[in-house]
């Protein structure tokens, strides 16, 4: 993990209780599902399926949501999900922080 980030990867264990029971929030491009859980740091999965595009593509999707991810506010204690669509590889960056940001602020309860 880089000093910088506020999150850690979310365990496989809690990724389906995650995405099966969490409040769910779309906007363009992507969508974040979150649940509240244990103390600590924010912890985060995130996907990028076949519909992104290829290996690169859907590699290139994580990498520019981690870094979103490293500059919007998380809640600790909060475990989310960010399922990313194709549109996220030619968005610009700064408006994908702030679609993220946007639907970040509506998983919250």
């Amino acid at each position: 993990m880089r000093s910088g980030r506020p999150f850690v990867a979310l365990a496989s264990s809690r990724f389906a209780a995650v995405y099966g029971r969490g409040r769910r929030s779309g906007d363009e491009g992507l969508v974040v599902i979150s649940a509240s859980g244990d103390s600590g740091p924010a912890q985060v999965g995130i996907v990028a399926g076949r519909g992104v595009g290829n290996a690169v593509r859907r590699n290139r999707a994580k990498r520019r949501l981690r870094e979103a991810l490293s500059l919007v506010e998380l809640r600790p204690g909060t475990a989310y999900v960010v399922i990313a669509s194709h549109e996220v590889v030619a968005m610009p960056f700064d408006r994908l922080v702030r679609r993220l940001a946007q639907a970040i602020e509506g998983t919250e309860e």
